[in-house]
């Protein structure tokens, strides 16, 4: 805490509270459905690849929960955008219950919390130039609340927490395809590079500088998944829009 700005200006969440937590950065599942947020200051790694010295610096899901368990808020929100990220939910074989194991899954349902998370458990999150940043953050926060957009069923001037999760599952797939768009009509012409991407289901396109030798690879767009386990609804505002 020593190292966050104001972290001493902090005080307990109550049950008036409203509590968003936000992770934007790499994320990883191994084969046993266990998932790990990759923060920035991780440590150098010798390879690009995932190994048990890494993890070890890095933040289960399972971790996570342990340190959310106290907060007493009357609604939680994580937004979680990074690769797999659905896989922080969605340990294998969860099924929320009373009983059920000790992961992010089973808190989020045992305190009804609810996840917006930027991709399917097997799928990847971009980051690209245009955005600078994940496709899910951008659409919250640059889109949704700075630009309004989030204010969409109905219009009526004003974000509510439901809304903005829905905006942004909603937006993202959107996004994704305007922003392969761009990179379709800028083949030609000087270009960078578009984040990441692989296996079947995410598209993955590479462009060189001076527009040739490009090759694009099908698959299916970046899709949001939300997991809402309140279990009382009750209208949050956010913001208000002009």
């Amino acid at each position: 805490m020593k190292t966050i700005p104001n972290a001493d200006k902090l005080r307990p969440a109550n049950p008036d509270d409203l509590v968003i937590i936000s992770f934007s950065s790499h994320g990883y599942a191994d084969n046993q459905g266990n998932f790990y947020f990759v923060p920035y200051d991780v440590g150098p790694g010798s390879k690009r690849e995932i190994t048990s010295d890494l993890l070890k610096h890095c933040i289960s899901s399972e971790e996570l929960s342990l340190w959310l368990r106290d907060v007493d808020a009357g609604e939680m929100v994580m937004v979680v955008d990074a690769c797999h990220s659905a896989a922080s939910v969605q340990g294998e074989g969860f099924k929320p219950g009373p009983m059920g194991s000790r992961g992010l899954g089973q808190l989020s349902y045992d305190k009804g919390i609810r996840i917006l998370t930027s991709t399917q458990s097997d799928d990847v999150a971009l980051e690209t130039d245009f955005t600078q940043q994940g496709l899910l953050t951008y659409a919250l926060t640059h889109d949704g609340i700075d630009a309004g957009e989030a204010d969409f069923k109905p219009r009526d001037k004003v974000i509510t927490l439901a809304e903005w999760l829905e905006y942004g599952m909603v937006r993202v797939p959107k996004l994704y395809g305007e922003i392969e768009q761009k990179y379709r009509t800028l083949a030609l012409s000087e270009l960078k590079s578009i984040g990441v991407g692989q296996g079947d289901r995410t598209k993955l396109i590479i462009f060189s500088r001076d527009g040739s030798n490009s090759s694009l690879k099908k698959g299916s767009n970046q899709q949001p998944s939300l997991f809402d386990f309140t279990r009382k609804k009750r209208p949050v505002v956010l913001a208000k829009t002009n």
